[in-house]
């Protein structure tokens, strides 16, 4: 004899628009809220960061972020040094003295180190790394920089 089981969808009710929602699912109208929240932020960050945000919106960051990626292997140097661990996904550059702190160390590669976007976020602003490095110099003119005689 074959048991057959019925399974019964369950709902609930959005606490926002008292809609009927499936019980694993979210209601549209909360995910469209949270969005809104999401860009009416960065739409503040970016109008009081104007300046700072450029800076790294151009050929020259762009440039610049290539090289640095390229002279630390092409991986997370903050995983390499304290976990052993190559990655090689979602790489960032990351400003080792906060670049809102230090506007004059934007292009400045030393104060630069690859790492991964969760080490990225792990360091946050802090002022210094929390495992070793030593960048190695790079001697390429960046485009946008005037070589200095």
């Amino acid at each position: 004899m074959m048991k057959v089981m019925l399974f019964m969808k369950m709902y609930k009710q959005c606490p926002r628009c008292g809609k009927k929602v499936l019980i694993n699912e979210t209601c549209q109208c909360v995910i469209d809220n949270k969005r809104k929240k999401k860009n009416e932020y960065q739409k503040k960050y970016y109008q009081n960061n104007k300046k700072a945000v450029n800076m790294i919106k151009n050929k020259r960051w762009r440039n610049l972020r290539k090289l640095i990626i390229e002279r630390d292997g092409g991986f997370c140097q903050r995983c390499y040094h304290k976990f052993h661990i190559f990655e090689t996904e979602e790489l960032q550059v990351h400003h080792i003295k906060p670049r809102v702190d230090f506007p004059e160390l934007i292009y400045d590669e030393e104060n630069l180190v690859t790492v991964c976007k969760q080490c990225n976020l792990q360091l946050g602003t802090r002022h210094t790394l929390d495992f070793d490095f030593k960048p190695e110099k790079i001697s390429v003119k960046l485009q946008g920089k005037k070589e200095e005689k």
